[in-house]
């Protein structure tokens, strides 16, 4: 407190007003008379000072502020015949939080006249009631011990006092006093002088020998006043604010009368629906004259119209609730029961069909022994007669063509079965491929070459391999039909599993919620800035000097209750004064779920969050289970407290950034559950919203970031019966996306001297975290066409937190300089990803389809020539959930298992040669090689006609000249 005291100073002339004591809202309401001389004219005169000092009786007086009236503006307020306020400044000219309200004039010494300003001191009695409810928070560096609250206010030229008993119930920090006392004021009749009532919360030291100030405050009377703007006095009137305190009993009457209300209602609405329904019934069948109904069916509707609609009630609401969960968890255990039954069908199918096929390798091998050694018997015979080499040139060469024949039934049959078969079975089906259809050509018949080179004649021998070729560019020509027709049974097949790119299908977000938050009210701010829940009044208790070296100004804690200005002295506080002062021990459960757009304490723009909640003296922390490296923090973490009420009842909820030695505090905010649970507001909520509270940090009055969370409050009894929700984060589900880059068309050619691209593919994945593969590169791809046939396979995790990406990117692969970015093409998998979680029973695996094709087409842009197509990537996408991928097995690229589907060798790659020319072809380009072709045969015919023209022109015309 200071002993303020105002000394005006003009023209070299002072003058001072009286001390008054121990306040910081002095009312002097009197008048200071200076002799001067005023300069002339009127531009020319001195501004008016007015300091504001603190009485200090062992020392200098302290300058608390001053203002300057300009003589203009004393002009102008003697012309109004209005005193106005000032704000005080410091010696720096900085407003500070102080002003004075004054009047001044310029009475001329030599014309009696009488002052324009008169001072009115007449007031009316009022009384100000004042229902303490109690402290809270209080924190002093010598403690708490038993504190009171004195309330201070002047009246008729000296203070009036009231205080509360000293209390320390529940703890001295939040001590209850639950006491309604009502304090005398006069208040003057102009609005602008209306006194202010000072707060002081004092400390009981040894049984109140000792006292000593912890906080102070006041209360401003013009919170309770409204002025009337006709009256010339400046008179107010008293504020219309009805204060009731929550009765807890009528408050229980009035929800149990409006759930009665709600089924009334309801009951006349479905009554009212089945009377139209009959109503309906009898129109229809006077106007249509078709059958009309019998006795027994109208008695029915009559029935019905009549039988009032019965609401069960809870128990029964319960017993319905878990029958539904029984017959749900029976169809679940019927399903489940059922797919293995499936598996197991599968299973034993395909032990059928690998038995089967043993069972035939078996008795072709036993055939090919009998044709063996028919084959010898009958070259035994044909020996004798001279006929074996014929005769045998010929079996060799069905063999041949059965076996070609052979070879390409089982690829095709294998390219059929992959999809069914496991990676066991590809890679032996792969081995028979090469044992049926390469050995044929090389090593299994390399004796058989032989014997025939010995028996063929010379003459036979280029027909013989001109035979191979062709089979071979058959067998060749086959297998690239099998594997094409391979391909499209695989575009055709799973149509029901497909899901368009450009769907237009919106998927609810509701679907991805979790059960605790379906149905749940949303406020993206505080909720009590959306909802009114205060049902107190709350006042901050200070203590200290601005600017002291002793710390500051700073909060000490809060005094909370309810106060009234009235002109009589009776309750104006109604009757639940019973209900506010019987205690009872409350469950508070605080359910926190994540933190958004933290602020980064790091200079690496990140934390590592974790929070730290406290209520009275119990305190919860998870620095053990900090999130390391973010910024969007996943907490969900549920706490439980239990307080009286009234008591302590400030939750307040820190995050902190751990640092592993000297934690940064990110920000907190503070609830008061005492005024949610006294809030009829809040108690009439039936589902507790969800609110977004932001954090506060004493460094900045920026936010730090927003916490999203929400508080149940029960009694001791509630709790019982209702269990914590469970708000953990639901166990990620592992999926595998598999894309493949087909081919590739109408890309632009960088390399314009040859003609030619060297391309590759680069795809990224971001789904929580980023995730790269890249294809192989297809080297002097020619005419804007590329080929790959590889497949990219990405491990991911649903449900997914933040935003997806999938970014495709088309590069000219440059071996001594950096590549040339093409083209890319970036969209979102949000929907394909929400669509398979939500269907992950129904639908394991999702293909992706664009224009109604599995394999489909996608534009390369690029950013320096916007709106132009840079090429086209022909690309199919699947995602399936690893319970899937395991019954479809493929490899990455084109690597084992090449199966679902079977990737073939790309085409138009660069081939290894002996021969030069095809190889300089290759490397150069079609257009420059037969530009370099044509050059060289240039350069040859000009060397021939250098090194040769001379002696074939004197050969010529020595011939020429002999001849004549």
């Amino acid at each position: 407190f200071s002993d303020p005291f105002i000394e005006v100073t003009y023209c070299g002339k002072r003058a001072k007003s009286t001390t008054i004591k121990k306040t910081l809202n002095p009312q002097w309401m009197e008048q200071v008379t200076l002799n001067v001389d005023v300069p002339q004219p009127a531009s020319y005169a001195p501004a008016i000072r007015c300091s504001v000092y603190d009485w200090d009786r062992f020392s200098g007086n302290d300058l608390i502020g001053r203002l300057f009236v300009p003589f203009m503006d004393v002009l102008s307020m003697m012309r109004e015949r209005k005193p106005r306020w000032y704000y005080l400044r410091d010696l720096k000219g900085e407003q500070k939080e102080g002003k004075v309200y004054l009047a001044i004039e310029f009475i001329d010494a030599n014309v009696k006249a009488d002052p324009i300003f008169k001072i009115d001191k007449s007031a009316n009695p009022f009384y100000l009631h004042l229902l303490t409810i109690g402290v809270r928070s209080m924190k002093s560096a010598l403690g708490v011990h038993k504190p009171q609250v004195v309330y201070t206010a002047p009246l008729a030229g000296s203070v009036e006092e009231i205080a509360t008993d000293p209390s320390s119930n529940p703890n001295a920090a939040n001590a209850n006093f639950l006491v309604i006392q009502k304090l005398p004021i006069k208040i003057p009749i102009d609005y602008e002088l209306a006194p202010v009532i000072n707060i002081i919360v004092r400390d009981n030291l040894f049984g109140g020998l000792v006292k000593r100030s912890i906080g102070s405050s006041i209360i401003d009377l013009h919170d309770f006043m409204v002025p009337i703007k006709s009256s010339e006095k400046n008179e107010w009137r008293i504020k219309d604010n009805r204060i009731e305190i929550l009765n807890e009993k009528q408050l229980k009457l009035e929800i149990a009368a409006e759930d009665r209300a709600e089924r009334r209602e309801y009951k006349a609405e479905a009554r009212m629906n089945l009377l139209s329904i009959k109503k309906a019934v009898e129109l229809a069948e006077a106007r249509c004259q078709n059958r009309a109904f019998n006795k027994k069916e109208l008695m029915v509707i009559e029935d019905i119209g009549k039988n009032a609609v019965e609401i069960e009630d809870s128990e029964d609401y319960r017993a319905r609730l878990f029958a539904e969960e029984d017959a749900y968890q029976r169809e679940k255990e019927e399903e489940e029961e059922r797919l293995a039954e499936q598996q197991r069908q599968r299973r034993e199918a395909e032990k059928r069909k690998k038995e089967i096929e043993k069972k035939a390798d078996k008795d072709d091998g036993k055939e090919e022994e009998k044709g063996e050694a028919v084959d010898g018997k009958e070259e035994e015979e044909e020996e004798k007669d001279g006929v074996v080499k014929k005769k045998k040139k010929k079996r060799k060469k069905k063999k041949k063509k059965a076996a070609a024949a052979a070879a390409d039934t089982d690829t095709t049959g294998r390219q059929r079965a992959e999809s069914e078969t496991a990676s066991e079975n590809g890679d032996e089906d792969e081995e028979e491929e090469e044992s049926s259809g390469d050995s044929d050509d090389s090593s299994s018949s390399s004796d058989d070459d032989e014997e025939e080179k010995e028996d063929i004649p010379a003459e036979d021998v280029p027909k013989e391999k001109e035979d191979k070729k062709v089979s071979k560019k058959k067998a060749e020509k086959k297998k690239r039909k099998n594997e094409e027709r391979a391909l499209k049974d695989w575009d055709k097949e799973d149509e029901d599993q497909c899901f368009d790119l450009d769907s237009k299908v919106t998927v609810n977000p509701e679907d991805f919620e979790p059960e605790y938050l379906k149905g749940r009210p949303r406020i993206h701010d505080e909720l009590e800035d959306e909802y009114a829940c205060n049902p107190f009044e709350t006042i901050q208790l200070w203590t200290g000097q601005k600017g002291s070296i002793f710390g500051g100004r700073r909060v000490t804690g809060a005094i909370k209750g309810l106060w009234k200005l009235s002109e009589s002295g009776d309750n104006p506080f109604g009757n639940g004064l019973k209900s506010l002062i019987q205690t009872r021990t409350i469950s508070v459960r605080l359910y926190i779920l994540n933190g958004m757009n933290l602020m980064s304490t790091d200079r690496d723009n990140s934390s590592d969050p974790y929070l730290v909640v406290k209520l009275g003296k119990e305190k919860f922390s998870t620095r053990k289970r900090y999130i390391p490296n973010t910024l969007q923090p996943q907490f969900h973490e549920p706490f439980e407290f239990h307080t009286t009420l009234p008591g302590p009842s400030h939750i307040t909820v820190e995050i902190w950034d751990w640092d592993g030695i000297g934690d940064d505090l990110v920000g907190r905010t503070v609830i008061d559950i005492e005024d949610r649970w006294f809030s009829k507001v809040w108690r009439r909520l039936k589902v507790r919203p969800l609110e977004e509270r932001t954090l506060r940090n004493p460094r900045s009055a920026a936010s730090f970031g927003k916490l999203r969370m929400w508080i149940d409050l029960y009694t001791k009894d509630e709790a019982r019966n209702i269990p914590l929700v469970d708000i953990s984060l639901p166990p990620k589900q592992h999926y595998e996306f598999r894309l493949i880059m087909w081919k590739a068309k109408d890309v632009v050619i960088k390399d314009e001297l040859t003609d030619q691209n060297d391309l590759r593919v680069t795809v990224k994945v971001t789904v929580d975290e980023k995730l790269k593969q890249e294809t192989d590169t297809h080297w002097r791809a020619k005419f804007g066409k590329g080929s790959w046939n590889w497949r990219c396979i990405f491990n991911l995790q649903l449900p997914f937190q933040k935003k997806t990406l999938l970014h495709l990117s088309m590069w000219d692969q440059d071996v001594f300089s950096a590549s040339d970015s093409i083209g890319e093409i970036n969209f979102s998998l949000d929907l394909l990803l929400r669509h398979a979680y939500l269907k992950k029973d129904e639908i394991p695996r999702i293909i992706l389809r664009k224009d109604q094709e599995k394999r489909f087409w996608l534009n390369m842009m690029h950013t320096k020539w916007p709106g132009e197509v840079q090429g086209k990537l022909q690309v199919s996408m699947e995602l399936m959930t690893s319970e899937e991928a395991v019954k479809f097995p493929a490899g990455l690229g084109r690597g084992d298992p090449n199966m679902n589907p079977y990737l073939p060798e790309p085409e138009g790659r660069f081939r290894f040669s002996l021969n030069p020319f095809a190889m300089l072809k290759q490397l150069l380009g079609d257009k420059l090689f037969y530009k370099l072709c044509g050059g060289i045969c240039c350069i040859a015919c000009l060397a021939i006609a250098i090194f040769f023209g001379p002696q074939l022109f004197i050969t010529f015309m020595s011939n020429l000249i002999v001849g004549q």
